[in-house]
Parts: structure tokens; C-alpha cells; sequence
């Protein structure tokens, strides 16, 4: 298993955003951060990184607790993948 993964894969496999290519979008318009910082589709994400996602009608941060060891798991288990650490609605 590994202790990191690309930032496109990892957000589809966790179900966050729908598809790699939804994901590819969002770091190319600028919406997927680290730190302040534009993620490309490719950086990699560790256990613990915070990473904030600007969605249309929201704003949320959320904490890698573990990288998945499997390509396809159940939605109900891959809430056991990250945290919410940050949710907030545009005004």
C-alpha cells in the first residue's frame, strides 16, 4: 500500500468529486488547493494532507486519514478515508 496518490485518482475513489476527468477540471481551473497552493491532477497526496476543494455552491477542506489499498470500494467505507475539516457555503 501506498502512502500517497495523485490527487485525481484519490478524489474518485473516495467519491468526492465523480470522475478523474471532473477532478483533472478542477485543479486546471484552479478550485483543488494544498496549502494555499494549485494542485495539479498529478501531485500527490499524503496521509494528512488538507486539501480545499471550491465547489459551486460551497467550500470544504478535507483530511487524508489513510490512502485506500483498493481500487473500488463502497461508498459507505470510503467516509472512513477522510475528514471534513472545513465546510462553509458561498454567500
Amino acid at each position: 500500500m501506498n502512502n500517497f496518490n495523485r490527487v485525481d485518482v484519490l478524489l474518485k475513489q473516495l467519491g468526492i468529486l465523480k470522475s478523474r476527468e471532473q477532478a483533472k477540471l478542477a485543479c486546471e481551473k484552479g478550485k483543488i488547493t494544498r496549502d494555499g497552493k494549485i494542485l495539479k491532477p498529478s501531485s500527490s497526496i499524503c496521509v494528512d494532507d488538507v486539501i480545499k476543494i471550491e465547489f459551486t455552491d460551497r467550500k470544504r477542506a478535507y483530511k487524508l486519514l489513510k490512502i485506500p489499498d483498493s481500487k473500488n470500494m463502497k461508498k459507505t467505507k470510503a467516509k472512513d478515508y477522510y475528514q471534513i475539516v472545513e465546510n462553509y457555503e458561498h454567500i
